[in-house]
């Protein structure tokens, strides 16, 4: 111990002090603030509980302002017990109070003598052993006297020296007994630990403390007596100039070392590693970085890996034992293949290849938690052996001054925490702990919330000429601004607890927790789509005797979730200073992914996750931390539990302790979801999860309060948690990909028919404008994917991103000619002709489709809206009788008009194309007008939902225009909203507009039924997909669900291989329309001499109408997933009682039958037309070619006989367990055939 008697640097108290003097004020608080501004003492209180009228300014118990003898001299520092304070000036001088009177934690404080330091005194501390210490700037020394000793002229003074701080130190505090030293730049604080050196202390860890550009000025102790078993915990309590924050302090890395075997007894496990064995991995390690805000932003590459002493790695070559052979090595997802001599006693900078390192903003980042693991290793199966050491330091504490290291460093600095954000490059932080940000576990608000202005009046203690006085000078004090210097924290001996004290008997309960996509509660959830939990919560006050506590502004909540992919990312916040790096989102609203990195970005990481009991979940010492750093150099290895992402969000309560909050959400921003995201895995990712049967499975649950803060019984808290198994289904393309098409229009209308029906001359474009349509302008169509895209992307369960809509590079244009007709039926043939062209348009539009060298799922022909107006002549208008904006009859090509560009009315922008994409995937109107729910509409029955409304959520908005808007306008809220409308299937006219408030505008309408909904449930942003059809176009995709289409829907023909386009009603339907149109025409004419007229031009719509479904069912075939899938394309499931056969015979080619099969549950007929007997029959064999069955078809009427050759056939027969094919039998000749086997069906 170095003890000196100092003479020059104390001066004596009658050198300063005035004769007769008295000073003496009081104080009222155990935590006391120093004010350089006004040089004032802010005693502040621990024990005000947290009522619901509480006023802030009430923690401020009193306000004392003192004075200098000499002018403009300012207070730096302070410390107090139950019995001493003291005050430092930035003079040197320091003043001695003693305790006059008072119980504390309000003392009545008396002066009684002061000395002049020089150097002078920066930062006085009274210790456990009652003794006075201090610092200064000139070296980085800690020196220390008696308290006894103060008035002495020669004190004895005991001087202990910093090693490892020799830039300075400018405060200090004990922390359970261990020396904390603030340096002297006020960024980091410096641990210490004893040395051989009796008179010295050495630095062993520098922990980052400073916060944005404000360093810190002082540093105390503060202790929590919170715990049940009588224990408590201390944390630093740091000061700014304009605040106060609660620091603990933690191991900068959490090590898990994953076995696959038990290891022996005496195995030493290295800090790190992984090895590889008898062809399998055998051990890895799992690093888990501190959560800490300032250093998470700021961890990059380069990385200094240090590997010790490492066996040869071996592999056998003809039963011989051989060294040699390399290892594929993967730390924190970077690669790198490596030999033996790479990796033993060796230290390697560790980096991305492509890492450009010229500045730390365009660094690559390092995830919070990363794994050490071999990933590969060669030669393969010859019993390599092999494995890496990774060497660190492995105990809390170093001794005789040794640095605590970590095995994995960031290059930059010595200990593996994160590069100084304010000294890049240089080694201003090292060892193996971190200080964290924590809760205010102590339930006072000036912890959180003392900021520079505060509106508080306070009497002061002055003197006047010696006499005490109360109250001379108010002042109003938040005219003044902070600039605290010190704090001084008189802890009680078993810490502060007034915290229980408030928190007793109050309750939290979750009330609900709903997982959702972009609807709520769907039966399964799409692979690799975002994922929300609504959670709603309570919280309920506690009281005590007359005192009533009041409700927190936030309660925690965790989710626990397993079988996703968690990530979250962190990006340059221009707002803030150069060096601040701050999680923020930014959506790009031309990705649909909703989501983008913005310059400066470190990327997107993974979400904190850690491992844990199988079955339960549960935490453990174990599986949690593994080989975790423990006093005393005991480590503890972990074998393979579960992947758990535990996410943990703070909910706000309103005043009556209810809370709501959709998680995950962004940092202090509840209503907004772009830094964060969770995602069901998909089968080829290490975190898919399944049941028993194979099926996707994402588990979760959901906890209000995890750390039990409120002192809930296990009873007490049987209401806080929710748990719950999702089906999740998988997506199996890379991307759905909707091609947009400029479609120009031509119908070749003859002007003169010769004699000899030969056309003589066409109309020119001057003659009949209508017959000549231009495309849409390319403007228009990228609107309509500006619009339709992200909505269709966040609506649709399409994966995050996977949403392809774009324009065809040119223009198709389409030219259908008139073809000719006899005397005076060309007029009726033109206008069946242009009412039939719509579906050679759209046949054009899939084989344009078919023919790109990445065929899209969809194609969208935009097309001028004149082609099929409701109040345009037949005769002239280009798709004839057909009246419409949009159609989709079921194919994989849908029209869509350009009504909303011609008009100038927005509203609906977007809605259109969705509506008409959404009957290509076979969801149906949800109208209930006979004409739109039966015969304007495809889509499957057993989804008819009429009248029902729609409802769920967006993370965010989507692009929106109303009537006043120009086309450019985009109105985009980047925070939550809860959609509740119509169903986008759905159209406004279903029903009666009615003006129900009388104000002249129609606001409601009514059904047939009676029902009403307001017609603002209609608008573009209100429109929602209904459950029911999300889940049939989920099953569309889902060609690996291994569920059959067909045993959930009933309705399809084909089986779910090619789900596509094949609905039971496609040739009905438009045999059915050409048979009417043939009556109609029938009607005006009944000479026979004409009959074979309409024969010739029935059979030429006809063929067209053929040829259309034709194309439709290659389209079918088109999409589906393999070659063996087009091959079973007829087949169905056995699941039914009955099988309707509907086929069309033709006698240009007795083999083409083009049947259509439908699995039925009774033998009804889906229409009323009347039949005839037919000289078809189907034959139905077994599996070893037996018959099964025979039976005879009936041939509709209406649809046959019409002199073209074709007819139609139908018939309904009884299934049989044991059919396995058929034939279509004509006059004892098979002329086709089939199977009625599924492809996984068992033979």
């Amino acid at each position: 111990m170095a003890s000196v008697m100092l003479l020059s640097t104390l001066l004596s108290a009658s050198s300063i002090s005035a004769i007769n003097e008295t000073v003496e004020f009081s104080t009222d608080g155990d935590i006391l603030l120093l004010d350089g501004a006004s040089n004032a003492i802010i005693s502040l209180s621990m024990d005000n509980p947290q009522t619901e009228n509480f006023d802030e300014s009430d923690e401020i118990r009193d306000i004392t302002f003192l004075r200098h003898r000499l002018p403009n001299k300012e207070a730096t520092s302070i410390t107090h017990d139950n019995t001493d304070l003291y005050i430092g000036w930035n003079d040197g001088l320091v003043e001695h109070y003693a305790k006059q009177d008072g119980m504390p934690p309000f003392v009545h404080w008396v002066k009684t003598g002061d000395r002049v330091f020089a150097p002078p005194a920066i930062s006085v501390q009274l210790t456990d052993q009652g003794q006075l210490s201090w610092v200064t700037l000139d070296d980085n020394k800690i020196r220390i006297i008696g308290k006894s000793d103060f008035d002495l002229s020669f004190p004895q003074i005991i001087e202990k020296t910093i090693v490892g701080a020799e830039n300075g130190i400018s405060s200090f505090t004990l922390l359970d007994g261990q020396l904390m030293a603030l340096d002297s730049s006020g960024n980091s604080i410096m641990e210490t630990t004893s040395t051989q050196e009796p008179d010295s202390l050495a630095v062993i860890s520098k922990m980052w403390a400073r916060e944005d550009l404000r360093s810190v000025k002082a540093v105390s102790s503060i202790r929590n007596g919170l715990g049940t078993d009588g224990s408590g915990s201390s944390q630093l309590l740091v000061v700014e100039s304009g605040g106060l924050r609660l620091l603990e302090m933690a191991p900068s890395i959490d090590r898990t070392h994953i076995l696959q075997t038990t290891p022996s007894a005496d195995i030493i496990l290295p800090w790190a590693g992984s090895a590889v064995s008898d062809e399998t991995i055998q051990s890895r390690t799992v690093l888990k970085f501190a959560n800490n805000d300032e250093q998470s932003k700021r961890r990059s590459f380069p990385l200094q890996v240090t590997f010790g002493n490492t066996p040869p790695f071996t592999h056998t070559v003809n039963g011989t034992t051989v060294q040699g052979g390399k290892i594929t090595l993967s730390i924190a997802g970077v690669e790198k293949t490596l030999s033996w001599q790479d990796v033993s006693n060796n230290t390697m900078i560790w980096q991305p290849d492509n890492s450009a390192q010229t500045n730390r903003f365009s660094r690559t980042h390092v995830p919070d938690t990363i794994e050490v693991k071999i990933v590969d290793w060669t030669p393969k199966n010859v019993n390599f052996s092999g494995g890496i050491r990774i060497v660190g330091d492995t105990t809390d504490n170093s001794t005789g001054g040794v640095l605590a290291q970590n095995g994995i460093r960031f290059a930059n600095d010595l200990g593996g925490i994160a590069t100084s954000p304010f000294n890049n490059g240089t080694a201003s932080i090292y060892g193996n702990k971190v200080l964290d940000d924590i809760d205010n576990s102590y339930k006072v608000s000036w912890i959180d919330n003392f900021k520079s202005s505060r509106g508080v009046k306070k009497g002061t203690w002055e003197t006047n000429n010696g006499g005490l006085i109360q109250g001379v000078e108010e002042r109003n004090w938040f005219e003044r601004d902070w600039n605290l210097n010190d704090v001084s924290v008189n802890n009680p001996p078993g810490g502060f607890t007034h915290a229980e004290f408030i928190l007793h008997g109050a309750r939290v309960d979750l009330v609900d927790a709903t997982p959702m996509q972009s609807v709520i509660e769907p039966t399964r959830y799409t692979q690799d789509k975002n994922m929300w939990w609504n959670v709603e919560v309570n919280h309920e006050k506690s009281s005590v005797g007359i005192i009533e506590a009041g409700h927190p502004e936030t309660i925690p909540v965790a989710l626990e979730v397993r079988g996703v992919n968690c990530q979250r990312f962190g990006v340059l916040d221009p707002g803030y200073g150069i060096n601040d790096m701050t999680p923020i989102g930014v959506q790009n609203f031309g990705d649909t992914s909703g989501r983008e990195l913005a310059p400066n970005v470190e990327r997107w990481h993974e979400c904190p996750y850690e491992y844990r009991i199988e079955m339960t979940w549960a935490k453990s010492e174990i599986y949690n931390s593994g080989a975790r750093v423990y006093t005393g150099g005991v480590s503890k290895a972990a074998m393979l539990g579960v992947k758990v992402y535990t996410l943990e969000f703070d909910v706000p309560l309103d005043s009556s302790g209810s809370g709501s909050a959709v998680l995950p959400f962004d940092k202090n921003k509840v209503q907004t979801h772009l830094d964060m995201w969770v995602r069901p895995a998909e089968p080829n990712d290490d975190n898919y999860l399944t049941d028993d049967d194979g099926t996707g499975m994402v588990k979760w649950k959901v906890i209000v309060d995890p750390d039990n803060t409120v002192n809930e019984t296990t009873a007490q808290r049987a209401d806080n948690r929710e748990s719950a198994e999702e089906e999740t289904i998988y997506f199996d393309d890379d991307s759905y990909d909707v091609m947009v098409v400029r479609t120009k229009l031509v119908y070749k209308e003859c002007a003169n028919w010769n004699f000899w029906n030969n056309c003589v001359s066409f109309y020119s474009e001057g003659d009949k404008p209508g017959n000549f349509l231009e495309a849409p302008s390319a403007e228009w169509a990228n609107l309509q994917i500006d619009y339709s895209s992200p909505k269709m992307q966040e609506m649709f369960p399409i994966p995050e991103g996977r949403l392809n809509m774009y324009l065809y590079d040119n223009v198709l244009e389409i030219t259908t000619t008139q073809q000719p007709t006899r005397f005076h039926l060309n007029g009726w043939g033109n206008k069946l002709q242009r009412t039939a062209s719509f579906l050679n348009v759209i046949t054009e539009g899939i084989r344009l489709g078919e023919a790109q060298d990445n065929p899209p799922d969809r194609v969208l022909m935009l097309y001028d809206h004149d082609a099929a107006a409701v109040d345009n002549d037949p005769s002239n208008q280009m798709f004839g009788w057909m009246a419409f904006g949009g159609i989709a009859p079921c194919s994989s090509a849908a029209l869509i008009s350009d009504f909303y560009e011609n008009s100038g009315n927005y509203n609906v922008m977007g809605g259109n194309p969705i509506h008409e994409l959404s009957h290509t995937m076979l969801a149906g109107h949800d109208n209930f007008g006979l004409m739109d729910s039966t015969l304007n509409n495809c889509g499957l029955e057993s989804a008819y939902r009429p009248g029902e409304g729609a409802s769920g959520f967006m993370p965010s908005g989507i692009p929106i225009m109303d009537q006043t808007d120009s086309p450019h306008y985009v109105s985009i809220p980047m925070t939550e909203s809860w959609v509740e409308g119509a169903s986008h299937m759905r159209y406004s006219h279903d029903g009666t507009k009615l003006d129900t408030d009388g104000d002249g505008t129609l606001d409601t309408l009514e059904d047939e039924n009676g029902g009403r909904v307001p017609l603002s449930d209609f608008y573009y942003k209100n429109q929602w997909i209904q459950n029911v059809d999300y889940e049939l176009i989920q099953d569309q995709y889902s060609y690996n669900s291994e569920e059959s289409f067909l045993l959930k829907w009933g309705e399809l023909a084909l089986t779910d291989e090619i789900q596509g386009l094949a609905l039971t009603g496609i040739l009905v339907f438009d045999l059915i329309m050409t048979g009417l149109i043939a009556l109609i025409i029938a009607g005006f004419s009944s000479a026979n001499p004409v009959g074979w007229v309409l024969s010739a031009l029935l059979a030429i719509v006809l063929i067209i109408v053929i040829g259309m479904v034709n194309s439709l069912i290659d389209s079918a075939l088109s999409t589906s997933s393999t070659a063996e899938e087009i091959e079973t394309a007829r087949s169905v499931t056995s699941i039914s009682q009955y099988l309707d056969f509907e086929l069309t015979t033709n006698d240009w080619n007795d083999h083409l039958s083009m049947p259509i099969i439908t699995a039925l549950n009774n033998n009804i007929r889906m229409n009323n037309l009347s039949t005839t007997e037919s000289n078809l029959s189907i034959v139905i064999r077994d599996y070893q070619g037996g018959i099964v069955s025979e039976t005879p078809l009936e041939t509709y009427t209406a649809l046959s006989g019409l002199g073209d050759g074709s007819e139609t056939h139908h018939g309904i027969i009884p299934w049989d367990s044991d059919a396995a094919s058929y034939e279509v039998v004509k006059d004892g000749v098979v002329i086709d055939s089939g199977s009625l086997v599924a492809p996984d069906a068992s033979t």
